[in-house]
């Protein structure tokens, strides 16, 4: 493991929140190996949770209809997604 990888695995495993600089480098620098960079996210992520994972399922109840504005959803109160809305599901 190579240089900013190695910094940035002791910091979080050191519970040490990455700089605005740094967290800016993770998403900016073209030069950092994707793989690499998930590899050392998933040292982190063993750490602190071993081989536990937690699923989430998404039903929404409504379609289109969704009273939140949540930009990453096509569902949200003002989406122009291409959707075929309908009210509360029935069980």
């Amino acid at each position: 493991m190579t240089q900013p990888y190695e910094q940035l695995l002791k910091k979080s495993l050191n519970d040490e929140p990455l700089t605005h600089e740094e967290g800016l480098n993770v998403l900016e620098n073209a030069s950092l190996d994707t793989i690499e960079l998930l590899h050392t996210a998933y040292k982190v992520r063993h750490h602190h949770f071993k081989k536990k994972v937690t699923i989430h399922v998404l039903n929404n109840t409504q379609n289109g209809y969704c009273p939140e504005d949540c930009g990453y959803c096509a569902q949200n109160k003002t989406s122009e997604a291409k959707i075929d809305p309908y009210k509360i599901k029935n069980k």
